[in-house]
């Protein structure tokens, strides 16, 4: 009986790792070739640059400036 069961799971774990494989290729070329590039379309259409890489010549400094916030216990303990 013990045996019967052990090629099941092997049966099952086999047939999962088969349909892991085709899954992530698929869900993979899905994204590279469809969902990426609609997005970069879209950008293109509204004109943002989300990685701000226009060169200005005139400006003095690339660095964003952040808000200087006040020290708070409570967000270090609960950070999600």
């Amino acid at each position: 009986m013990k045996d019967f069961f052990k090629k099941i799971y092997n049966c099952w774990m086999l047939f999962s790792k088969a349909l892991g494989w085709v899954n992530t290729r698929i869900l993979l070329c899905l994204m590279y070739f469809i969902i990426f590039p609609l997005f970069r379309i879209i950008s293109i259409i509204s004109g943002k640059d989300l990685l701000d890489r226009k060169i200005e010549k005139d400006r003095e400094s690339y660095w964003n400036k952040r808000e200087i916030k006040p020290f708070k216990k409570e967000l270090y303990r609960r950070q999600f």
